[in-house]
């Protein structure tokens, strides 16, 4: 007997970098939590941005977000892993000092942060996916916020700059991820 579906969403449920879900998708969920089965949307996106694609089943569903450093249900945080304030702070210095083409943003349970609203990050985010981004002069200045990730991007050489600073210095410290594409429509 089957007790627990989960499924991530980009390239599974929605074709990636988009807020379409096929509506047959919700029928199925809600026949499947009617029948006792717990269902999980698992995804890198941001709550805010899961949340909106569910909301027909937003109460029905568990919800795993920003990479699985969130757990969530009817809106109630479960479980949060958070990045200690001084290793988040210390990834923004490198990137402003040895890094200053890259972007970066700050991920929290409520929003997204970033200092470069015009920037194609921050756009591609709010306008693609859908997520809470908030532009603040200086990350580093943020206080008390519970940070989940730390996220470094540049359009063509992102792997490629982290590689002499970022990659090194926190590879044994936390663990590191790369997109391997972004959509070229901003």
């Amino acid at each position: 007997m089957i007790k627990l579906i989960a499924t991530d969403v980009d390239g599974t449920l929605v074709k990636d970098g988009t807020m379409t879900i096929n509506p047959e998708y919700m029928t199925v969920i809600r026949k499947l939590t009617e029948m006792g089965i717990t269902f999980v949307v698992c995804s890198g996106r941001q709550y805010d941005s899961e949340r909106k694609l569910f909301e027909p089943l937003k109460d029905l569903v568990y919800f795993v977000s920003d990479g699985g450093t969130v757990i969530r249900k009817n809106d109630k945080i479960l479980k949060v892993h958070t990045l200690p304030d001084e290793t988040w702070k210390s990834m923004h210095r490198m990137v402003k000092e040895k890094m200053p083409e890259c972007d970066c943003f700050i991920a929290t349970p409520e929003c997204c942060y970033a200092e470069n609203e015009n920037g194609r990050m921050f756009r591609w985010l709010r306008d693609s996916y859908g997520y809470d981004m908030r532009k603040v002069d200086d990350l580093s200045s943020l206080e008390g916020k519970q940070v989940l990730k730390f996220s470094v991007y540049h359009p063509e050489r992102c792997e490629e700059l982290c590689a002499p600073y970022f990659t090194p210095a926190w590879k044994d410290k936390v663990t590191l991820a790369a997109a391997r594409h972004m959509a070229r429509k901003v």
